[in-house]
């Protein structure tokens, strides 16, 4: 069990802690989510798009929560922002018209021609495969991805 403390500490809440729930913005609403989730000492979480209606600062400090969750939790998250999700996970399971398309690390999906012609459209994807140090930001795609992130130890 974590103290309150631990649990403001570890979802960066620590400068808000002693305002109202109703007062937080909501990147910080979405925190306390994942601190009331961590209270009850679970072993495994599933997140379904955690960074949904985030901005660009509160996505970065949501992969920062959720890469540094202690090694014990294991965590599923169904994220249709990549940037966030390929940064958080150790495995990624695509879905496209309801079946798998895609498995693989992080990088593999990420550097996959289909997936990059499918999420991206010909065009974009020819220009991904000539300038690879591209990165692809905020991509909202209406096909179910679902990450893999891991498995409880």
């Amino acid at each position: 069990m974590y103290s309150a403390e631990a649990l403001i500490q570890a979802t960066h809440l620590t400068p808000v802690k002693e305002r109202l729930v109703a007062e937080l913005a909501h990147g910080q609403q979405r925190q306390l989510e994942i601190a009331l989730a961590l209270a009850g000492a679970p072993r495994f979480i599933l997140f379904d798009e955690p960074a949904a209606g985030l901005s660009p600062t509160e996505r970065r400090e949501l992969i920062e929560i959720l890469t540094s969750l202690p090694a014990h939790i294991g965590y599923i998250i169904i994220e249709h922002d990549m940037d966030v999700a390929l940064r958080v996970v150790e495995s990624v399971t695509m879905m496209h018209n309801g079946r798998i398309f895609k498995e693989g690390l992080p990088h593999e999906i990420e550097a996959d021609p289909e997936v990059q012609e499918l999420y991206l459209g010909p065009a974009m994807a020819e220009v991904r495969r000539a300038a690879p140090a591209l990165e692809v930001r905020g991509l909202d795609v209406y096909t179910a991805i679902r990450m893999h992130c891991r498995a409880s130890t």
